[in-house]
């Protein structure tokens, strides 16, 4: 379980590998205060590159852009992310 300072609990259904793509369409990722304690979890990166097909729709708000550009995902695509210029500049992943 994960708690958050709003004191709102979040208990993961399923884990990465339990996860079958051909029953998914779409991902939502939510922001968090400490995007940056994910950086080092490559099992998330590589089930985020999986995900990533013409007919899977990826949606993606506050920090956690940052999660698809540290896999490779948002090259070539507009998007917007709730970091500053030089937080952005420092994960260097933008």
């Amino acid at each position: 379980m994960i708690k958050g300072e709003s004191g709102l609990s979040c208990i993961a259904d399923s884990c990465f590998d339990e996860i079958n793509l051909e029953e998914i369409d779409s991902l939502l990722l939510p922001g968090c205060m400490d995007v940056m304690s994910l950086m080092d979890e490559e099992r998330l990166f590589e089930f985020l590159k999986k995900v990533t097909t013409k007919e899977k729709v990826i949606a993606s708000i506050s920090s956690s852009p940052f999660l698809l550009a540290k896999a490779g995902i948002l090259r070539w695509k507009k998007y917007t992310v709730g970091m500053t210029e030089e937080d952005k500049e420092k994960v260097g992943v933008f």
